[in-house]
């Protein structure tokens, strides 16, 4: 067990310089930062077990001696009268727990009472063998509150969707003051061809603007201090984490497909003007290669025509749309995308969009797949992710009702950030709609 514990911790420790120049590089996010404390934590809580594993190795090193004083271990067993209390039999019991798993590294019947001969007490051994055939560890009174149990302090974090929005690396506009406005072009002029002596035609080009304003995206976790100390922090940790990557999805597929009413912003692929067309092979959700390709050419059109448009050019699909594509095979049974195993499609970079819902459409059962030119998306960052920790605010919970967190002993965690989402033209946003593979 000291062993497996040590080895355990040198190979945490080879991670921790990875993580460390992660947490610490320039463009570092508070999640890099996370991860690294979440690394050390659980580096502590290995070297307590190894302390303590060495305490106990020690321990069972000396008590290691026959009861009789004169028997060494590895000897004959010495067959010394049994222990007669409770309290000494619990305890023989313990020790030969620990030196079986130690030793034999197991604590099967077989090695519990092979390590208490070791220790010298042949006559309980028998004894406790002769119990053993009619109890079990089932139930703790049978013989159960002998098996120590083994918990593990490290978390299982829960299971979550793949975001790729700030994956396509739009542009990052700061907003310190909340706000941003840039000027456009609406319409240009035109030219036309005339006769001689003949006036020349006049034309006027028409602006636009793009304003955006921060929108707020918060939340706040409470939790009782007991849970904090008696979990080694490892509760706090998961908060952390978990609040965090909370915040990065509902971003995530805000910046999509957020509908731009009360608080909330408008996503990319619900702006005015965009390029939304009707999947072809829409009363399918297995389309030939013919449609999917006709489909895809009717996104790339925009892309193909202005050429700025090629600049981080990017699809994004369901997961089950790229499932369906990347295994979509010919008469031949060969791939027909076997590109995508390298994160590309018809040419493009491609990723899984896990925030796509997959529900829509009057039989729930429709999704989308987008092409986005993000070298003309805007991000516009007002805040970035903050975490604040407080044991003395209050919090309204879910009925509205306000709680102190100082009177209930409570530590709540607050999550924060402001932003906005927009294009410098709406040709940089193309989607089919209607998908159903």
């Amino acid at each position: 067990m000291l062993k497996e514990l040590k080895e355990k911790l040198a190979a945490g420790t080879s991670q921790l310089a990875v993580l460390k120049a992660k947490a610490f590089a320039d463009g570092a996010t508070q999640a890099d930062l996370d991860a690294l404390n979440k690394h050390l934590d659980t580096l502590d809580v290995i070297e307590e077990q190894v302390k303590a594993a060495e305490r106990a190795e020690k321990r069972l090193a000396d008590a290691a001696k026959p009861a009789d004083g004169g028997q060494e271990r590895g000897s004959a067993p010495a067959q010394v009268k049994a222990p007669n209390t409770a309290e000494e039999k619990l305890a023989l019991a313990c020790q030969s727990l620990f030196l079986a798993k130690s030793e034999y590294g197991s604590t099967s019947a077989k090695n519990v009472l092979k390590a208490m001969q070791e220790l010298g007490y042949g006559k309980a051994a028998d004894e406790f063998g002769a119990i053993n055939k009619a109890n079990t560890t089932l139930t703790g009174a049978s013989g159960g509150f002998l098996v120590a149990e083994n918990f593990d302090r490290t978390f299982i974090d829960l299971l979550y969707v793949q975001s790729s929005f700030m994956a396509g690396n739009p542009r990052r506009i700061p907003m310190p003051e909340g706000n941003y406005r840039q000027a456009g072009a609406l319409t240009g002029a035109t030219a036309q061809y005339r006769g001689e002596g003949d006036d020349i035609a006049t034309s006027n080009p028409t602006f636009r603007s793009i304003d955006m304003s921060a929108h707020l995206l918060s939340a706040i976790v409470p939790v009782t201090n007991q849970l904090l100390r008696y979990s080694l922090n490892e509760a706090g940790s998961f908060i952390r984490a978990d609040g965090a990557m909370a915040m990065s999805l509902k971003m995530d597929q805000m910046a999509y497909l957020g509908s731009g009413t009360g608080d909330v912003p408008t996503g990319i692929m619900n702006l005015s003007g965009i390029n939304k067309i009707a999947v072809a092979s829409a009363t399918t959700a297995t389309p030939t290669l013919a449609q999917i390709e006709a489909d895809a050419n009717k996104l790339l059109g925009k892309i193909n025509l202005y050429p700025a448009l090629g600049i981080g050019a990017e699809w994004r699909f369901a997961p089950r749309s790229w499932l369906y594509l990347s295994t979509l095979r010919n008469v031949n049974d060969e791939l027909v995308y076997p590109e995508m195993a390298n994160g590309m499609w018809r040419g493009l970079p491609a990723r899984k969009a896990g925030t796509f819902p997959t529900n829509l459409g009057a039989g729930t059962n429709e999704t989308y797949i987008a092409l986005i030119s993000f070298g003309s998306v805007l991000f516009g960052e007002a805040k970035g992710l903050s975490i604040d920790i407080s044991s003395e605010a209050s919090y309204r919970d879910g009925n509205g009702d306000l709680q102190s967190l100082w009177s209930t002993d409570s530590t709540g965690f607050r999550f924060m950030m402001e932003h906005d989402f927009d294009a410098r033209y709406v040709e940089s946003v193309n989607v089919l709609t209607g998908v159903k593979f």
